[in-house]
């Protein structure tokens, strides 16, 4: 197990092989990725996520969010990346409403951010890959402001007007 802190979540990523989950340490709130449905072949639907928030074996909250996925070619390497879709403000209102299970005292933004990180840490699969693979969480300001966080942090906001709630990055084991 490895122990992983962002923004005042310290999540420890717990790959199993029957589950992909997180755990928030502080607490012992589980992040259990317990469906996933991939895109349909003609991209008419995205992938869609579904988690389940557990403390100890009771069911405390559940989330679902849709997603992506992309191949890049960045000669010479490959990368792969997984998205979760947070640009609807009932996605984010949703988000929000876990608050209370977690006891966290963050603001809004810094919440969204850490809960995305246990997220995306779920959502990541095991193993090596010869490929990059990265995770991201995005939103948009207007889908912010829609749930009541007017105030996102320059460095959160990409070139292309999307804002950045987490990320992970792995590279791939290819020379």
């Amino acid at each position: 197990m490895e122990l992983f802190s962002f923004e005042g979540i310290p999540i420890t990523n717990t790959p199993q092989q029957e589950t992909r989950s997180s755990i928030e340490n502080d607490s012992g709130i589980r992040i259990v990725l317990s469906r996933v449905q991939g895109a349909l072949s003609d991209g008419s639907d995205p992938a869609q996520y579904e988690y389940v928030l557990l403390k100890g074996s009771e069911r405390v909250g559940a989330l679902g969010l849709s997603g992506g996925e992309d191949r890049f070619q960045l000669e010479p390497r490959r990368e792969w990346t997984y998205s979760l879709d947070m640009t609807h403000v009932a996605t984010l209102k949703s988000m929000l409403e876990t608050r209370f299970v977690f006891k966290s005292a963050e603001g809004d933004f810094e919440f969204l951010c850490s809960l995305a990180h246990g997220l995306l840490f779920s959502a990541q699969e095991g193993g090596e890959s010869s490929d990059d693979v990265r995770y991201i969480a995005i939103t948009t300001p207007t889908a912010l402001a829609g749930a009541g966080i007017f105030s996102t942090p320059r460095e959160a906001i990409s070139s292309d007007g999307t804002v950045v709630l987490a990320e992970i990055f792995i590279p791939g084991t290819a020379t």
